[in-house]
């Protein structure tokens, strides 16, 4: 974040009282966003807080969430290429932040002084690090909360899984992913999902392999696709819009798929529809 994170931490907080109160997420948003647009100050505040946060990559630095959503994303940051952000952007970024505050206060208080946030998993490999911060450290394991709606992509629920395969295989313990279930904007449901170690471990190796790419100048060597092209910032100047990505075909591919099948029987159960 900049130097000024109280102008996005005050629209949070106010929204996190709205939503206590009842109020329907999607209503919330958009009021929010309707407002944000009126005021140009503050828009222009939150626009830069939450596009400085979209850009801190270094060879220290590989954020998982986005390592594992396609490999070239942080090697465009690395180049020194930015990527289009919108309000669109801007609005989802504030909902998950509206989620998770709430989620994670409620799973707090809960679980009293179990769980703390803020603990970094790390995974380091000839001086290039990729980390990430599950929501919540509870000792013997880790929560992250994901929202999802009614309906889901695959491609999405592998980029969760293997995300969170890596803080288990990284910090030697499962994670439980806590899916929210949205319908019309509203919390419907909570989903389990128990994620243990094996499953991050073909992360670890794809983040290997990349390593020696980029090292060696070939930011396209590796392009694990695993959400889809069309939601991407890089879509526009994408060096694989004219072609193909390869994918990468990583060990334990049938404890992915299995754990895949699991992930999506167990968040059908909830009422959400898988696609694609």
């Amino acid at each position: 974040m900049s130097q000024k994170p109280e102008a996005l931490k005050n629209v949070i907080e106010e929204v996190t009282k709205l939503v206590k109160e009842g109020y329907s997420l999607t209503g919330i948003v958009k009021e929010v966003t309707e407002a944000i647009n009126k005021d140009v100050g503050l828009s222009k505040v939150i626009f830069n807080e939450i596009k400085e946060s979209m850009v801190k990559i270094s060879p220290g630095n590989v954020p998982v969430g986005l390592f594992t959503q396609c490999a070239l994303i942080p090697s465009y940051y690395l180049t020194g290429k930015t990527p289009s952000i919108d309000w669109g952007d801007v609005t989802m970024h504030l909902l998950g932040k509206m989620i998770h505050s709430l989620a994670i206060a409620e799973i707090k208080n809960r679980l009293g002084s179990k769980c703390i946030e803020g603990v970094e998993v790390m995974y380091t490999y000839n001086a290039w690090t990729m980390r990430g911060k599950p929501d919540l450290d509870c000792g013997n394991y880790y929560l992250e909360f994901k929202t999802i709606m009614g309906r889901v992509t695959k491609a999405r629920l592998f980029h969760d899984m293997i995300q969170a395969g890596f803080y288990s295989a990284a910090g030697n313990k499962n994670t439980y992913i806590l899916y929210l279930v949205l319908s019309d904007g509203v919390l419907r449901n909570i989903v389990p999902i128990e994620i243990i170690p094996e499953v991050g471990y073909p992360v670890i190796y794809a983040f290997k392999l990349w390593v020696k790419a980029v090292e060696g100048g070939d930011i396209g060597a590796l392009t694990v696709k695993t959400t889809s092209c069309k939601v991407c910032r890089f879509r526009n100047i994408c060096i694989m819009r004219t072609r193909n990505p390869h994918e990468v075909f990583l060990p334990g591919k049938e404890l992915l798929d299995n754990y895949l099948d699991y992930v999506k029987h167990e968040v059908s159960k909830a009422g959400v529809k898988v696609v694609g």
